[in-house]
């Protein structure tokens, strides 16, 4: 009798739903309350749907009643096959919860709206992550919002409300639809400045809108800069940073694409601005080079020990010098970097976007961040010994890549090394005498025909590694010496010298002090060794 009852409500519920179908609805949200569900006990909505839709698409969905972690991350997994069948629409407005988990809808291509009830509370970190939301209503009662947690979304308008106590960094970044942004008056805590969203009680800028446009003078008194705070803007093109900051969060311009330069106060104690690029005071971390800074090269100052995260990211790329064309474009995009000895590190996304063609890396790098080079022009690149992992995605989308040079010091390799557009590459040279240890999908992404060159002594090891030998190259050859050269061979002493090359392969304009690896015109190779220079 009671299971007789509840279909009788819920077939109510649904009628009432359709004949107020556009009440309340987002614009263009077509599948508002298509389906009803009402709960009498929270975890129980996936028996409710199943039971009273198992032969119906579920679109939309609307839920009365009380709900928990478990029915919302339901509501996720009906969204996640990511086909127009799938869910699209949740109208929360009528459920009980307080809290939407961490990461719960992120990454769902299809889930477009969403109706907050006035009991939540809290919107967890990455909640809506890169989820396709086409506008975002915050609930009056909402106190907190994560970091991330409405990162990537496509909503074009957004209000603060009263309740709101504290928003974590790169909340709302990412998105470059917002055409308006407002805070509530009576938020005490939150305040629109020159377009950028600042905390009050914490002395922040958390996000700086696409709306801005021109330059922006950060305020005297904010003391912190969010990550990605300036992500993503199209028409910023100087910052200034006052006084009174004292920290910048990561990637804080990463994806500023026509910022061309920053300045800082002198009298900051903790950056400066050195020609429009962003270093800390004593200019040993590089944090920011602006994407639309005019110049084909850039040479890394010698202070330098750590590239931060994002700090090329997009300069020169297709983002850069809006309005330049063709060769005025090539003339002003950023091309070649020289990082200098001493550097130690590059950071995840350092140069993510970037026109990059040509880069030299230091002996004295020991880490390269994920995604360090994705979507760069670069042709070749030697990664020099004591670096020991790559990180996933880290040549990924170089499509003109066509040759890398890997030390004997790599013991890892991540996901989607060299993930999508790689049809260039031809041969990957990796001087380990033991096979890296490798992610599950490192190579699931190859999209050409790969020769991998070993250590002649290690060529039946790579052959029976399951990760190296199952499939993913074309050959596995092993023409490498432990000292970093392709063969060494004999030749007669009529032959010419035809191209000089240090130890990791790379062509030199003249012989150097030291080990030079000589290419002769029989297509020998000799080392010789120089002591001293005429």
């Amino acid at each position: 009798m009671k299971k007789i009852l509840l279909t009788m409500f819920l077939i109510l519920c649904n009628v009432l739903a359709l004949s107020a179908q556009n009440g309340g609805a987002i614009k263009g949200d077509a599948y508002f309350n298509q389906r009803v569900v009402g709960l009498k006990k929270a975890g129980t909505l996936e028996q409710e749907v199943t039971s009273h839709f198992s032969d119906v698409y579920v679109q939309g969905i609307k839920v009365i009643g009380p709900m928990n972690e478990k029915d919302l991350r339901y509501l996720a997994k009906l969204a996640k096959g990511g086909t127009l069948n799938d869910l699209h629409s949740a109208n929360l407005t009528d459920a009980v919860v307080e809290n939407i988990p961490e990461g719960c809808f992120k990454d769902l291509t299809y889930f477009m709206y969403i109706y907050f009830p006035s009991s939540l509370k809290s919107i967890s970190d990455n909640a809506f992550k890169n989820c396709n939301l086409l506008a975002v209503v915050l609930n009056d009662g909402l106190e907190t919002i994560g970091n991330s947690a409405f990162y990537g979304v496509h909503s074009k308008s957004l209000t603060i409300p009263a309740s709101v106590k504290h928003i974590g960094d790169a909340a709302f970044a990412g998105n470059k639809g917002y055409k308006t942004v407002t805070v509530d008056g009576a938020n005490t805590n939150f305040k629109m400045v020159q377009n950028m969203l600042c905390d009050l009680k914490e002395q922040k800028v958390l996000q700086c809108f696409d709306m801005a446009e021109g330059v922006i003078d950060i305020p005297q008194g904010m003391k912190s800069i969010g990550d990605e705070a300036f992500s993503p803007l199209h028409n910023v093109t100087t910052v200034r940073i006052p006084s009174s900051v004292t920290h910048v969060g990561s990637e804080a311009f990463s994806a500023a694409y026509g910022l061309k330069n920053i300045e800082v106060a002198a009298e900051n104690p903790s950056f400066t601005a050195v020609d429009g690029v962003l270093f800390n005071k004593d200019q040993t971390d590089l944090i920011t080079y602006p994407a639309s800074k005019d110049g084909q090269s850039y040479t890394v100052p010698t202070t330098v020990k750590h590239i931060l995260d994002g700090a090329f990211a997009e300069a020169g790329g297709q983002n850069a010098h809006k309005g330049m064309k063709g060769a005025e474009k090539r003339k002003n995009d950023l091309t070649k970097v020289t990082v200098p000895e001493g550097v130690e590190s590059i950071g995840k996304d350092a140069f993510l976007y970037s026109g990059l063609s040509e880069i030299s890396l230091p002996k004295t790098l020991k880490s390269i961040g994920s995604n360090c080079f994705y979507y760069t022009d670069l042709t070749q690149i030697v990664i020099p010994e004591g670096v020991t992992r790559l990180e996933d995605a880290t040549f990924g989308a170089c499509a003109e890549l066509k040759k890398v040079t890997l030390p004997s010091t790599l013991n890892y390799i991540g996901r989607d090394i060299f993930a999508v557009y790689n049809s260039a590459l031809t041969d990957i040279l990796l001087y380990a005498e033991v096979p890296p240890v490798c992610d599950d999908e490192a190579f699931h992404t190859f999209d050409n025909s790969v020769t991998l060159h070993v250590v002649g002594s290690a060529v039946k090891k790579y052959k029976q590694n399951s990760a190296w030998g199952n499939g993913p190259f074309d050959s596995i050859v092993g023409d490498l010496t432990p000292t970093g050269v392709a063969h060494v061979g004999q030749s007669a002493d009529n032959v010419t010298v035809v191209g000089i090359y240090d130890i990791h392969g790379m062509k030199l304009q003249h012989k150097v002090k030291g080990l030079n690896i000589l290419k002769m015109s029989d297509g020998s190779v000799r080392k010789v060794m120089i002591n001293t220079l005429n």
